[in-house]
Parts: structure tokens; sequence; C-alpha cells
């Protein structure tokens, strides 16, 4: 029994719970050696859902987290397991505990010494973290410590990047304990054991190893053969002199092509689901581009597999280049999976796009193409159905199940090369049976062609048809069983991941402000005491201004030197809008016009910047002493436009600003906390929203000074509620502990 733990957010690539669980249940059913020996069961989530299938299980796998943060973050300290599981063990269980899963609490000392051998001892080492045992990571050379114990054969000394655990917590004088893995770590002057083995008296065998941090490492042959080993001697299996064979496994790289697609369609959303989907083969790496122009570069050329999540609705078409080096990818045997309106690219019926027409795409490349026009193609409405998997002879749909969805339905979609349904589904306005997917040659390379995945549910719903399609396009082999695809609903984007989507909506954000910005300026009132800000004209882009590491403020309009002049850059038009004590304008005079172009900023005139694509820079850190704060404040807020208040803490407090953590919470404001955002902020929702701790609704600032090195007020709008107030200067200092 194979048990994955909920994935918490270690970066990608690392603590790959899911993925150790579903690859080494594909290397056990496939091995040659256990053929007929072995039945594996995965389950994920820590535990699970009937706990009566333990009944049964010869060994127990475990990778997950440990319980040093909180306790109940290690699966077998949730609820009653310990007692379950102790429960097992009793009856001659294995288990091996993997990686994290080996952070115990010093509590359950001697069931898990018992069980396993030993743990890693956060609890009562010397020092405010009290840690017994400790961790490095490095290139670590991992050598024999029983070289003819069972779980050891086949194996040889390996070097890998690792983070390894060690000084591990043993009994005293344990005589069944033997060390399997020795290495020796950066800066020690002995070998330490980890990995280890114990066979119990109640006939139980036990295995703990603290690798498995790098899920790249289930690359090396011997690191795979080790944990194999373990699994089947713990399993009371006899382990083959040579070892536990494997298939030579081989990674693939997949390239998501998007970027546009018609309105209905959200292709972020999409993508997103495909990644999760793809992604739940285990050999699959999956990147994105938003520029379909990359068709025309050698970056295709790195790739196993295309898959075109892309219509040019509204759009021009593919140049010539990167249609002819489309055509020489596809043609040198690389791999093409089209989803869903990727079949309706590239042709003369979308709407003012004819001059896109391109007969190679929607006749070879796409074989049944969507073309628009009363009598042709069509679709259900957006709802529930059922695909049906044909009888045709296929690896991609070999033991895949019917599945129900809810999608679009095509039907009518147009072309005369021969395809074999691999998937068909009932329409209600046609009343047939219109196919689904198919799958095709390109001379030497692969297509695969669904018209499911309309939305993300969409895809998750024919994640494991979807899956098949692509891994058969890239050219591999199928694993042994499907994941289940509700494992990738609400998945994490983790750190490390090279496309996320919020990412992309940011950058589009962004992207739309700074071209509404550049067309329609507004006006704003100016009083005295403070400036009122539109939340409209001001969106809340974090930081458009690019601020050049190690300079600081220049002149305040007092005339005293506060620091080093900022180097604005130069503006491209002279009718660009900037922000004066006014408020936003656009400039009228020759005079005005050449301050914006940077020639003769004034002391009072504050630059607004309207490039298009800032080029990212570092913010200078904040000067020490408190005028030059205040200072370094009001000349930054001019060209952030509406800094929000936790990036104010973070500036105070000397460290660089922060645009994914910048909100405000009750505690930050100086006062109460619903009361002083109340005043901040006169939308109740957003004072229930913070007090929530819901970062969607944000308070951002910009501030006017009108007296020597002091902010004499400052305002604060919210963007959800577009309406602006003004927040005394005594509250604005309460919020440097933001």
């Amino acid at each position: 029994m194979l048990l994955a733990g909920p994935i918490t957010g270690h970066p990608k690539e690392a603590h790959e719970y899911e993925k150790n669980v579903i690859l080494l249940k594909h290397l056990l059913e496939t091995s040659p050696n256990l053929q007929g020996k072995i039945r594996v069961e995965a389950h994920f989530k820590g535990w699970p859902a009937d706990a009566a299938t333990l009944s049964d299980a010869d060994t127990i796998f475990l990778t997950s987290d440990g319980s040093d943060r909180r306790e109940t973050d290690h699966p077998l300290y949730v609820g009653d397991r310990l007692k379950i599981l102790d429960r097992h063990m009793r009856r001659g269980c294995g288990l091996v505990m993997f990686h994290w899963s080996t952070f115990n609490p010093v509590r359950a000392h001697d069931q898990i010494t018992e069980w396993a051998g030993g743990y890693f001892d956060y609890e009562t080492g010397p020092g405010p973290r009290k840690w017994y045992s400790a961790i490095q990571t490095w290139q670590a050379r991992s050598t024999l410590g029983a070289p003819n114990h069972p779980i050891a054969h086949g194996v040889t000394p390996f070097s890998t990047q690792e983070e390894y655990y060690y000084r591990i917590r043993f009994r005293e004088n344990d005589p069944r304990l033997k060390p399997i893995i020795l290495t020796r770590p950066p800066n020690e002057t002995n070998d330490f054991a980890v990995g280890w083995a114990v066979e119990r008296a109640d006939g139980g065998r036990g295995f703990g190893f603290t690798g498995g941090h790098f899920y790249q490492n289930w690359w090396n042959p011997d690191f795979r053969k080790l944990i194999l080993n373990a699994i089947a001697w713990t399993a009371k299996l006899e382990v083959p002199p040579d070892g536990v064979e494997s298939e030579s496994l081989e990674r693939f790289k997949a390239l998501v092509l998007t970027g546009h697609n018609h309105p209905a369609h959200d292709w972020r959303a999409v993508t997103a689901a495909l990644i999760l989907a793809i992604e739940q083969d285990p050999r699959a790496i999956v990147h994105v581009t938003e520029n379909i122009e990359d068709l025309a570069t050698d970056k295709i050329n790195g790739y196993d597999l295309l898959v075109m999540n892309y219509n040019n609705w509204d759009r021009a078409g593919l140049t010539d280049a990167a249609q002819a080096n489309f055509v020489r990818y596809l043609q040198k045997g690389g791999g093409l999976a089209l989803i869903h309106f990727a079949n309706g690219a590239f042709n003369l019926t979308l709407p003012n796009n004819q001059n896109s027409d391109w007969p190679e795409y929607r006749t070879n490349i796409v074989r049944r193409a969507w073309m628009a026009g009363e009598g042709r193609s069509g679709h259900d409405n957006y709802g529930p159905f059922r695909v049906e998997i044909t009888g045709a002879n296929h690896p991609i749909i070999t033991g895949l199940r019917a599945f129900d969805t809810v999608d679009e339905l095509y039907f009518r979609q147009e072309g005369s090369a021969a395809i074999e349904p691999l998937a068909t589904a009932r329409s209600n306005v046609t009343g047939k049976d219109e196919p689904m997917a198919w799958a095709y040659p390109y001379g030497p390379g692969r297509i695969f062609q669904t018209l499911l995945g309309h939305a993300d549910e969409s895809v998750r719903k024919a994640a494991a048809l979807i899956r098949r399609g692509c891994v058969w396009a890239a050219g591999r082999n199928q694993m042994s069983f499907d994941p289940p695809a509700e494992l990738t609903e609400g998945a994490l984007f983790r750190e490390g991941s090279p496309w996320t989507l919020e990412q992309s909506r940011k950058r589009a954000e962004s992207s739309r402000e700074i071209q509404n910005a550049a067309t329609v300026p507004s006006a704003t009132a100016q009083t005295k005491s403070a400036v009122s800000v539109s939340a409209r004209s001001l969106p809340p882009h974090p930081f458009p201004l690019p601020f050049r590491g190690g300079e600081g403020v220049r002149r305040t309009s007092e005339g005293k030197v506060r620091g080093r002049e900022h180097r604005f850059p130069r503006l491209e038009k002279s009718d660009t809008p900037y922000l004066s004590r006014g408020g936003l304008r656009s400039p009228r005079s020759p005079r005005e016009k050449a301050r914006v172009r940077g020639t003769g900023a004034s002391k009072t005139t504050k630059v607004l910047n309207r490039q298009k694509s800032p080029p990212p820079q570092r913010l200078p850190r904040a000067p020490k002493s408190f005028l030059r704060i205040l200072a370094w404040i009001r000349e930054a807020s001019t060209g952030i436009r509406a800094m929000k208040a936790r990036s104010i803490g973070s500036m105070i407090a000397g460290t660089r600003w922060s645009p994914t953590r910048s909100f405000v919470r009750p505690a930050s404001v100086h006062g109460t906390g619903p009361d002083a955002l109340r005043r901040a902020c006169p939308c109740e929702g957003h004072v229930a929203a913070t007090v929530g701790g819901d970062a969607r609704h944000r308070l951002a600032l910009a501030f006017d000074f009108n007296e020597p090195g002091f902010a004499n007020n400052s305002v604060g709008f919210c963007p959800t509620a577009r309406r602006a107030a003004t927040v005394p200067a005594d509250r604005v200092r309460g919020m440097a502990v933001a």
C-alpha cells in the first residue's frame, strides 16, 4: 500500500508525494521480477478513504509531511490513525518511511523505533531550535553500510544532489538495526546512516530513508532500485540477487501553445488544468508559452510534444516562418495534441480574419476542423453528457472506461482525411454519436486531437483521455493505471512553477492598466489637505516605476536635499499624463512637455511612468533616519501611484518591497483594527473582508506632503468600492508594523 500525503507547498520538483506514489505504483506493477507476486494500491491525501483496506496490506510506504511544524501535518497523527497502524504493525505488516515522514514526535519514540528503527528528532536537541537531528543539502555520495542485506541487492554506491537528514534518533544499542545507506555530510568527521532497516520480533520489517527530497533522483537507477528493494523486502518478498528491475524511464517535455482564444474560452484556466492533467504522468514536464510565434523559433525543438490551446479569433494568423517551422517540427517526429477549439484556428471562416487561412493546418494537421457558417460546424449547449470509449485497438484507450463530463459537444467538424474515433458522445442537436477524439500520424510525427476541453472543469473530467493522448503523441508508453483526476482539482501551483494562472492574469492586468492609463487620463481635484485619487485613473499596478538600485530621493518641494536624485526614465511621448500636486493631468505647455520628457523635471512635479514594458529593477533600501524615510516615501509614492500599506511597513523595516505580500490587515492600522479601516475606506465589504484576512480587497495609499519632512495627509482608496476617503496622518504612522 502506497500512501501520499497532501502537497503543502514545497517548490516544484521537491516533495512530490503524489508523483512519488504514482511512479512507484507503475514501476512495481511493470517490474518483470514481480509479475504475479504483487498487488499495489495507491491512496492519496495521507490515508485510505476506507481504513479497512489496511487489513490485508503486507507493507505500507509513506511519503508525506513531517510533524515538526504541526503534528497533524503528519498523516499518522490525525485522529486515531496511530492506534490503527499499531494494530496492523502487531500482525506483522511492514513499514517504509520516506524522507520528511521520518519526522516524528518524541512521544511516539517507542512505536516508531519499534516499527521502523529510527526517526528525525526535532525536540530534544540543544539550542532554541531543539533539533537533535540535522539536515544538509549537497552533492551526496551514498555508500552501502550492509552490502549483503537484501535491500542492497544490485545497488552500487551513487551520487545525487540530495537533502539528507542525519544524526537520526535510534534506540540505544538496538541489535536489530542494520545501516543500509551511509553518507558523510559537509563539515562532519564521520559517516551517518541515512537509510536503515529493522526486523521485528513479530515478523514485521521496517525501513527508513531520509533522502528523496528531489524528485529528479528517481532517474538515478541505484536510488530507484534501493526503494523498490526496500518495498519488496518489507512486504516479505524475496529480493532478486540483482535487485528489483524496473523499466528504463525517460522523461518528456511538453509545451502548451496558448495566449488567445475565442472570448467564451478561458484559455488561462484551461491551460492550468492541462498542466495538472498532463503532469499526472510522473514523467511529464510541462511548460507554457503565450506567444504563438514561438512556433517560428528553435525553442519548440526542445520539446517532445506541443499542446495547442490556441485560436486566433480576431487576430492575425501565423507568419510564414512559423508555419514552415511548425511543419518541420512535425516532420522530424514531433508530437502534437489539439485541444477543443484549436481545430478552428487559421481558417478562412474566422470573422474578420480571412487572411489568416492556412490550408495545410485545417486539412492535414487538423483532420477535423471547425468551419463557421450557416449549416456548418456547431455544438450542443455547454452541459453534462457521457463520453463512450469505442472498440478501437489503440494504446490511448486500452483499459480506459467511459466517463461523464461537462463540456461543449462539437458536431459537423469538416475534413476529408480518414479518422478512427477513440471516443464518442451523443449530440442532442444532431441525434448522432459524434466523434470526440482520434489520433493519426503526420509523417513520422504523431497527432492527437480531441474536441473536449471547453473549460477547466471539462479538462479535469477528461483528464485521463487527454493525458493518454499526449503521452502517445510524445512517443511514450502508457502508464499502468490512471491516477484519480480529482487530484488535479484545487492543486497548488508551487514556487518554481514555470507558469501559473495567477502570474498570467497579473501580467494581463498590468498590460491592460498601462494601456488604459496611457489613453484614458482622468482629472483629479486639488485640496490643501488631501489629494483625491480616482481608482479608475490609477489602476493598482503595484510598482510601475523602475527604481534603480542605490539611488535615493531627490530634492523635496521645500528645497532640502533628502538623498541623491532619482533618474526617471525618458518617456517617448510628450503628451504622457503625469501626477502633479493638482492630480493626474496632461502636459499643456512646451515647458511642461519638456519636463515630462525628462529634460527639466521640476521640484514639485512627479513623472508618472507610462512605459509599456518597464524593465524589472530593484527597489533601493530605505534610508535609516525618520525624516529621510518620510522624504523617501514621498518620492516613491508619486511613481508608485497608489502604494499599498503593507509595502510601507517593508520600507520602514529596511526590507525590499514585496508585491505579493502588500495588503492591509487590521493589526497594521494605528488604532482599533476594523474602526481604523472603516475610517480609511468607507467600504463595509472591504472592512469585513480584510478582517477575515482576504487579500482581494486592498487599501492603496498615495501621499501629499505640504509640511517639511512629514506627511500631512494621505488618501486611501478601495479599488473594489471605487470610493475615496482621507486618512489622518497619525494613522499612516501606525502602518509601519504591517
